[in-house]
């Protein structure tokens, strides 16, 4: 249990490298991958590997992690949990192309999630679906 907590606590540290990060991510314990998934300074590849976890809660951080890069939220839009896809939507790295395929989304949690991306960020936020309609006028 002690170990456990150690290699929690090394996954969530900034200063651990990212290739200690990436051996930590196949850890058994569930805590470990949690936590180098919401590392911002945790590698793409590895980014993408805990994207295929079989475990929803990591591949729920990977969705809500901003260094996540575009390609793995991309991969994540199509997850079989709407809270995942809520989560790619509302991700300021997420693509223009992969929040038109979400406003699309069958489930309404995630098609009329409001996403932060950084040229909405700043000012009002609006639904999803209207962004993309905007974009299509």
């Amino acid at each position: 249990m002690e170990q456990d907590q150690e290699r929690r606590a090394q996954a969530e540290d900034l200063a651990t490298s990212p290739n200690t990060l990436a051996a930590l991510a196949t850890d058994k314990d569930v805590g470990v991958r949690l936590r180098v998934a919401s590392n911002p300074f945790t590698l793409d590849k590895t980014f993408m590997q805990l994207a295929k976890d079989k475990d929803w809660h990591v591949r729920l951080e990977v969705a809500h992690n901003p260094a996540t890069p575009p390609r793995t939220l991309a991969w994540l839009a199509r997850d079989n949990d709407e809270a995942v896809r809520q989560q790619v939507a509302s991700n300021p790295s997420t693509s223009p192309k992969t929040l038109t395929l979400l406003a699309g989304d069958e489930d309404a949690s995630v098609s009329k999630q409001q996403p932060h991306p950084p040229s909405v960020r700043a000012g009002s936020r609006l639904p999803l679906a209207q962004i993309t309609r905007r974009g299509n006028n």
